[in-house]
């Protein structure tokens, strides 16, 4: 049997399937897909330590098994769980090449958010991703947040309507989310 293939029961299998929750907690490494959680399809010899018993699974989340599949490889030490979130107050930016763009439409009381194809292809995957709207340079005080998840988001973009007054001037709040990308970046919009 060639190293490509693995046997089981007469059955080939090139690829697995790991199961998550919404949190990006991992829950199985299997041949066959369950209907109780999410799946991602990985090819198995990507993960032939965890199929082998070298590795625990469970110790790893989803956004680990996505960025191996990718051929992004992260240090043992330099992995997040997401029992231990790392927030980022966004800046503001130029810059039209950053990963998720949050665009402030004082015109229109609207907040748009921009995704790359990256980003998008990452959010299918990962658990939908909150932005905090709070005071400045405080996000320990919060004003409002919304939940961007894939399903909703249309030609890369999605609004969100202003719900206080505080939206209003982006020299009074900040905007905060959990680092999930490598960059990001507050546009204003001003016609």
């Amino acid at each position: 049997m060639s190293r490509k293939e693995r046997s089981t029961s007469g059955m080939v299998y090139n690829s697995f399937y790991v199961h998550y929750d919404n949190e990006g907690t991992v829950h199985l490494l299997s041949n066959v897909k369950e209907d109780k959680y999410k799946v991602f399809e990985i090819d198995l010899f990507l993960i032939d330590d965890f199929i082998n018993g070298k590795k625990d699974f469970r110790k790893y989340n989803i956004e680990y098994f996505y960025n191996l599949s990718k051929g992004i490889r992260i240090s043992e030490n330099d992995t997040v769980e997401y029992s231990k979130p790392l927030f980022q107050i966004l800046p503001l930016t130029y810059n039209v090449n950053d990963t998720v763009i949050l665009e402030h439409n004082t015109i229109d009381h609207k907040w748009t958010v921009y995704f790359d194809e990256e980003a998008l292809e990452k959010l299918e995957v990962l658990p939908p991703i909150t932005f905090y709207i709070c005071k400045k340079d405080d996000p320990h005080y919060l004003y409002r947040y919304f939940t961007v998840d894939a399903s909703n988001i249309i030609d890369g973009k999605i609004d969100y309507s202003f719900e206080t007054n505080y939206e209003e001037n982006l020299g009074q709040i900040s905007v905060a989310t959990l680092k999930r990308f490598p960059n990001y970046g507050i546009k204003e919009k001003y016609e």
